[in-house]
């Protein structure tokens, strides 16, 4: 049963750079130690470049059987379509991440994997097409031996502390489909204790992420005898705390539900007879006059990334974004404050064929979240509708700050864009999450942003390096984005 969601994209993040001078882009038996042959810890962030004198760079990194690694390439200029193979001692490609084609707003590209055994691993990295640019490359990893095993059938209650490490579990699918329950008992705002929790299955891929604040039960159900999970748990907001219990069952079996209403934190789990009924689902909001022509806008790249717009409504200030699989399995889930767009990178989240549903509600705090709603289904195996190309040219540019910024109130600014109806600024911090954001209409090409470490935390890896972003929209319709990497000063 869920509501609202509460929002954190996230990405981990690594990396530590060393270039290769070769004139064309090699086969993996092909390459060469880098030079200095730097062994690479887990947990680092560079930057660098891709460039016709440098088009492949490699680094080495030391890894146990078990451990989950996520490598993010992610781009910072126009022009980069970048891929990262991660190969074995015998230079034997493992896996692979590529983008293969220009898309708005990139992440770049994420490799996540648990290694299949121990040893001296290498991350070769470079330009698709032979394209060059800038990139920022992040390496992390985890050992499997801080995972405790949930135990079929029986309820473990965690309890998780402010500013508090993430917890990690394991559960193994028996012989039916097996649902994981994650039953949230605190007191918190607007309703319960925001948790945030991540599954992944054996190959490190994102299955579901799950998201309290509002829910008091979330359920991920996989396939029967697919093998194991891992389960993250961790404080959506480090300055709260709270109690959660985690339950692994056969989703045919009857489940455990708890209440605020019914329950009190610490007593026995209530059977499904004195469950209270579900809050109401977005439904048909037609009959609301404020919601007459409201509907999702949807425009879609061939490599996977959804870009959502929907109408402003009188009185609405937010807007609730989802995206649940044919199988039931929500996938994304943010909500957006005071802007009218947002974007689903859907082989980020682990998709990469399949058909989705995106729901969109929108509302306030003072009104509800379900002031109106729209529901739009999305098949990522057909090629997207091709549009006709914009007869002008739409390109921009960060005119300042370029390179620092302030640790306080700063002022953006960029080219003005003919033709464009309004700008979004995005500031992306720590864990690649957007730490801030805003809009204004054309003709501005201006906002002032308080980026101050109190109002935006840290940036990548825990430092101040950030990546502040432009899109630019026309007629409600993402036209063109461009951003740059800038560094805090203390």
């Amino acid at each position: 049963m869920r509501q609202k969601q509460s929002t954190r994209s996230l990405i981990t993040l690594i990396a530590i750079i060393t270039a290769l001078s070769v004139a064309v882009l090699p086969q993996p038996d092909q390459v060469s130690e880098a030079q200095g042959g730097s062994t690479l810890a887990y947990g680092s962030i560079a930057f660098g470049s891709i460039t016709p004198q440098a088009p492949v760079q490699l680094y080495n990194f030391n890894g146990m059987q078990g451990d989950l690694i996520e490598v993010h390439m992610r781009t910072l200029s126009n022009g980069l379509l970048p891929f990262v193979d991660l190969l074995d001692l015998n230079r034997q490609t493992v896996a692979s991440a590529r983008q293969d084609s220009f898309a708005a707003n990139t992440h770049g590209v994420q490799l996540t994997l648990l290694l299949p055994q121990t040893g001296v691993y290498s991350l070769m990295i470079g330009g698709t097409a032979n394209t060059t640019g800038d990139y920022a490359l992040e390496l992390d990893g985890r050992s499997s031996g801080a995972r405790l095993s949930l135990t079929f059938g029986q309820p473990l209650t965690i309890n998780i502390a402010q500013n508090a490490s993430p917890q990690y579990f394991a559960f193994t699918t028996e012989s039916c489909p097996t649902t994981l329950a994650v039953l949230n008992p605190s007191q918190g705002t607007p309703y319960t204790f925001p948790f945030m929790v991540k599954v992944r299955d054996e190959r490190g891929d994102l299955v579901a992420v799950l998201r309290g604040g509002d829910a008091l039960e979330d359920r991920v159900t996989v396939a029967q005898q697919s093998g194991s999970y891992e389960v993250e748990v961790w404080d959506d907001d480090p300055a709260l705390s709270g109690t959660l219990t985690l339950l692994v069952t056969c989703a045919s079996e009857p489940q455990q539900c708890l209440s605020n209403d019914f329950v009190a934190p610490g007593d026995a789990l209530a059977d499904d007879a004195n469950c209270p009924d579900c809050p109401p689902c977005p439904g048909d909001t037609s009959d609301n006059p404020l919601c007459a022509g409201f509907g999702i806008s949807v425009d879609r790249e061939e490599s996977g990334t959804v870009f959502l717009s929907w109408p402003q409504v009188e009185g609405a200030n937010a807007a609730i974004v989802s995206a649940v699989s044919d199988t039931g399995t929500l996938i994304y889930a943010r909500m957006v404050i005071d802007i009218l767009t947002d974007v689903i990178d859907f082989p980020f989240w682990g998709a990469i064929t399949g058909t989705f549903t995106i729901h969109v509600t929108v509302g306030s705090e003072e009104l509800g979240y379900n002031l109106c709603a729209d529901s739009v289904v999305v098949n990522l195996e057909e090629k997207p509708t091709e549009g006709e190309e914009p007869a002008e040219e739409c390109t921009v540019d960060m005119i300042a700050p370029r390179g620092t910024m302030a640790n306080g109130l700063q002022t953006f600014t960029w080219n003005d864009v003919p033709s464009a109806s309004s700008y979004t600024l995005r500031i992306y911090g720590q864990f690649d999450a957007v730490v801030a954001n805003g809009t204004t209409a054309a003709p501005s090409t201006s906002m002032t942003i308080d980026v101050s470490e109190a109002a935006i935390g840290l940036g990548y890896g825990g430092s101040n390096e950030f990546y502040a972003q432009i899109d630019v929209f026309r007629g409600g319709e993402r036209w063109c984005a461009n951003g740059v990497r800038v560094v805090r000063v203390p």
